[in-house]
């Protein structure tokens, strides 16, 4: 690639600087150094302030970018290291023997499938290909915690009843020592009615 020497011009940069002040001034006659010394200065001030201007907007960019997907990654920490366990996990089974592997498979027979939590909690949309798994998981929770709710009102009545059901043991407690005393009392007085006779 050999530049057109017709206009003067022989490397690249000054190529790319010609075409810059041709963009901020205008055609200027190449041949007329006046006015080509009375624009050079407010050329290389406009060409730093443009570059300067660029440079910040471009940074600026990129922050925002890596900003954005630095929050994404702290919103999806556990999402991210449970799939950091899986992989590791999966690469522990892979690396089982077959017999091993057989026995793993045996003993672990349960599967899951996990859903982000914005997803259970979202009800009112019916659209996509999860939502009935959406709305079953939501719902066999809810059935969950009302069993919870159930099974510790059942364990508040099963600690009254075993209160009452302790007042009574002691009052049975009393009784029977009472009855006690009156048997000890009736087998003394037989004894006596037995001597006597």
């Amino acid at each position: 690639f050999e530049p057109s020497n017709r206009l003067g011009i022989n490397r690249f940069f000054t190529t790319f600087t010609n075409t810059f002040f041709l963009a901020i001034f205008g055609d200027i006659d190449p041949d007329d150094s006046i006015a080509i010394a009375a624009t050079f200065w407010a050329f290389l001030l406009t060409f730093i302030f443009i570059m300067i201007v660029i440079f910040l907007i471009c940074f600026n960019a990129m922050i925002a970018f890596i900003s954005e997907d630095f929050a994404t990654i702290l919103d999806d920490k556990n999402a991210i290291l449970a799939r950091e366990k899986a992989d590791m996990m999966l690469d522990l089974y892979c690396g089982m023997s077959k017999i091993l592997l057989e026995e793993t498979e045996k003993s672990n027979m349960w599967t899951y499938k996990l859903y982000r939590k914005t997803d259970l909690d979202d009800m009112d949309t019916d659209d996509g290909e999860n939502a009935n798994a959406r709305r079953a998981t939501k719902e066999s929770i809810m059935r969950l915690n009302a069993k919870v709710n159930d099974l510790k009102a059942s364990n508040e009545e099963l600690k009254a009843s075993n209160d009452s059901m302790s007042v009574k043991v002691s009052e049975l407690k009393e009784s029977n020592e009472s009855l006690h005393a009156k048997f000890d009392e009736l087998d003394s007085l037989v004894r006596k009615v037995l001597k006597t006779k």
